[in-house]
């Protein structure tokens, strides 16, 4: 069975960035389809936070309220090998370092799975869904067009 969608963006992943660009281009207009092999979101994760430019980011996206309440602030990280204590790396000095009236970058400590739910129920409320069980198998492209084949789970 074949069907075809004419759109400006293919997004073959549903983690951090290919959700983030979902709901960008959603912000913007662009016509995009977001596909994700798995049946399922993430339930576990591969971070344990952002970093300080993130957060700069998601302000800029109309989100850093929601992760902040769902995080933990951070202000430092502590590096362990075979139980022994090898590094702490401060990150409070960079607090108070922007401009009077700037916002303020932060660490979020939050699981990546929180991540990908915040930002899925994000798109939702924009009227857009990720495409599950839905693989990215091949492309053919010619001078006017790129034609992708996505397989769908039985």
């Amino acid at each position: 069975m074949s069907q075809a969608t004419k759109i400006d963006v293919l997004i073959v992943g549903a983690g951090p960035t290919g959700l983030a660009l979902a709901y960008q281009l959603r912000r913007l207009g662009v016509s995009f389809r977001i596909v994700e092999k798995n049946p399922a979101p993430s339930s576990t994760s591969k971070a344990i936070g952002l970093q300080y430019r993130v957060s700069e980011v998601l302000s800029w996206m109309g989100l850093f309220d929601r992760f902040q309440a769902r995080s933990v602030a951070g202000t430092g990280v502590n590096f362990y090998a075979n139980g022994e204590h090898l590094l702490e790396l401060r990150l409070d000095r960079l607090n108070g370092m922007s401009g009077q009236g700037a916002f303020e970058p932060q660490s979020i400590v939050i699981p990546q799975s929180t991540t990908e739910g915040l930002l899925i129920d994000a798109l939702r409320e924009r009227g857009a869904e990720v495409e599950r069980n839905a693989a990215f198998v091949a492309f053919t492209q010619d001078d006017d067009r790129v034609v992708s084949r996505i397989q769908r789970a039985a």
